[in-house]
């Protein structure tokens, strides 16, 4: 999750508690982080270095999760 996000303790796009959001599967509604991956899905991610995920393409970027719009 975004560094601002849980320092303030709820997203600053839309408003959801982190806590809410920390230890479940799904993604928070201001898309600041995706839903939770596949063991398998979350091997490919490792190895690519990215995934499509709720509309958008995640990418580690200087060790840095990263949104961009596909």
């Amino acid at each position: 999750m975004r560094k601002e996000c849980y320092d303030n303790g709820e997203c600053v796009v839309c408003g959801c508690a982190t806590t809410a959001l920390q230890m479940c599967d799904k993604a928070c509604e201001g898309s600041c982080y995706f839903s939770m991956l596949s063991s398998d899905e979350w091997r490919l991610f490792k190895y690519f270095d990215r995934c499509y995920s709720d509309g958008f393409m995640w990418k580690f970027k200087n060790n840095k999760l990263k949104k961009y719009i596909v």
